[in-house]
C-alpha cells in the first residue's frame, strides 16, 4: 500500500512539528524581550518560560519518535 501523499503524510507531520517547535523558540524570545522591558515579572517570565521548554522539549521527543 502506498503512504499518503496528503496531509497525513509522515513528511508534512514532520514539517508541522519544525514549524510548532520555531513558534516555541520564537514565544520564548517574546517573553525575554517582555521581561527586559519590565512588561513581564521575573516570577512570571520564569513560569511562562519553564511552560515554554516544557513543549519545546516534547515537540522535540515527537521529532525524535
Amino acid at each position: 500500500m502506498q503512504k499518503a501523499r496528503g496531509r497525513n503524510s509522515d513528511n508534512d507531520f514532520g514539517r508541522f512539528l519544525d514549524i510548532s517547535l520555531g513558534a516555541a523558540f520564537e514565544l520564548e524570545i517574546q517573553l525575554i524581550i517582555a521581561n527586559k522591558l519590565e512588561f513581564l515579572s521575573d516570577e512570571k517570565f520564569v513560569e511562562l518560560a519553564g511552560n515554554v521548554q516544557v513543549e519545546q522539549k516534547m515537540i522535540s521527543g515527537l521529532q525524535r519518535s
